[in-house]
């Protein structure tokens, strides 16, 4: 007995919508969205000791220069001779501050700024100094005990919330590119 076209066609829309939620089950047990999950819900802000913010930067840039020419890079304090770090109690919204909206028109020409081999920071030269003896510690600590190397650099984030009602933003790293920090002599 052949089956008719009607019903071929209805089991086969069957199938489709079943795996359509098969896949969308899996795809929820297999993506952690949680709280906890650093590379869906990476803390953006100042004020977070076992991070450091880069400011006046162009992720392509310092990808290229990184990534694909092998370069070393830098990190140079605030400038301007500040005294002060900026306030480590600034909001999480200061962070988000220059977030790239698309259709928003980049500059055509990198400034000279974007293409040295110098990471710009808000914080003072002794501050940044602690700040990255600290994560060179505490990287090392973790290496030697787990046997595992954390220390990565994101470049671009990707706001998101968690639902259409939620007022909460949450930021997940584009690209996580692995760096090692090394001490001047």
């Amino acid at each position: 007995m052949n089956p008719t076209p009607d019903s071929a066609a209805g089991a086969n829309a069957s199938r489709r919508a079943g795996m359509g939620t098969a896949v969308h089950r899996l795809r929820q047990q297999l993506i952690d969205t949680g709280k906890r999950n650093r590379l869906t819900n990476a803390p953006v802000g100042k004020g977070r000791s076992k991070q450091l913010d880069i400011e006046d930067e162009i992720a392509d840039e310092v990808f290229r220069i990184l990534y694909l020419q092998g370069r070393k890079m830098t990190f140079e304090p605030q400038r301007g001779g500040a005294h002060e770090a900026l306030a480590d109690s600034a909001s999480d919204a200061e962070a988000a501050e220059h977030v790239f909206v698309p259709g928003e028109e980049e500059p055509s020409a990198p400034a000279a700024r974007h293409l040295d081999t110098k990471l710009q920071t808000r914080l003072n030269a002794e501050t940044l100094q602690k700040r990255l003896l600290t994560l060179y510690r505490e990287a090392q600590t973790i290496e030697e005990e787990q046997g595992v190397s954390v220390l990565f650099l994101g470049l671009g984030f990707l706001r998101w919330y968690e639902s259409a009602s939620s007022e909460t933003e949450r930021f997940a790293p584009l690209i996580l590119l692995p760096v090692d920090l090394q001490r001047d002599s």
